[in-house]
């Protein structure tokens, strides 16, 4: 017949062991969850880097190279041209001119504004490099902020859970305290029954006489 005292021990030794096996499992979960969060911050990190590496691609940026000459060229072009549309016109004098006189004076000057925009759009073109620079610049700068940012809300979530983490893994106050007592109530018994047993006077010894 099993001991009252040694199973009463036993259940509460069970108890404490099953409380701190719940309580690493908890904790466990609690940094597999951390873990998994900072995963997702190091992916975005990642796909924000490979996002501006394809910037750097050589057919990517050349074509960048091209498209923003074009764009400084006809941005210099454009401006000549308002500015020309814009100045006030000066007022002929009187008398009559000729046809030949008025569409010669004004082949000339649509040959010098015609010059001038060509002379525009070159130098469009030799600021186009200074330009793309320039805002390969920003667009850097605009990547390095967003990993700034990811790298700081991923601390700022490894950091938010690691009280979770450490509350997680903190055992049950009651159920280790009910079984440290049964554990307890166990071993006074069984130390109790040791005693009485071990203080008991041996049994008689009745000698029988042989016929």
């Amino acid at each position: 017949m099993c001991d009252p005292y040694l199973a009463l021990s036993a259940v509460g030794t069970f108890m404490q062991m099953q409380e701190q096996n719940a309580a690493a499992d908890r904790q466990q979960r609690a940094i597999n969850s951390a873990l998994e969060q900072q995963d997702a911050y190091s992916r975005a990190a990642e796909r924000t880097g490979l996002e501006n590496a394809q910037e750097y691609h050589p057919d990517v940026r050349a074509q960048r190279f091209v498209d923003t000459r074009a764009a400084a060229g006809d941005s210099l072009a454009q401006q000549l041209v308002s500015a020309r549309e814009t100045a006030p016109k000066v007022g002929q004098e009187s008398g009559r001119m000729s046809e030949a006189f008025l569409t010669g004076q004004a082949k000339a000057e649509a040959d010098q504004l015609q010059k001038a925009v060509d002379m525009a759009r070159m130098m469009g073109k030799v600021r186009g490099p200074n330009d793309m620079l320039t805002n390969e610049g920003l667009v850097n700068a605009d990547y390095a902020s967003r990993i700034g940012q990811i790298g700081r809300n991923a601390a700022g979530s490894y950091n938010a859970a690691q009280p979770g983490i450490t509350a997680a893994g903190r055992v049950g106050n009651g159920t280790m305290f009910a079984g440290g007592l049964m554990q307890g109530l166990g071993s006074a018994g069984m130390t109790r029954m040791g005693s009485l047993f071990g203080t008991q006077a041996p049994a008689p010894v009745i000698d029988i006489p042989i016929r």
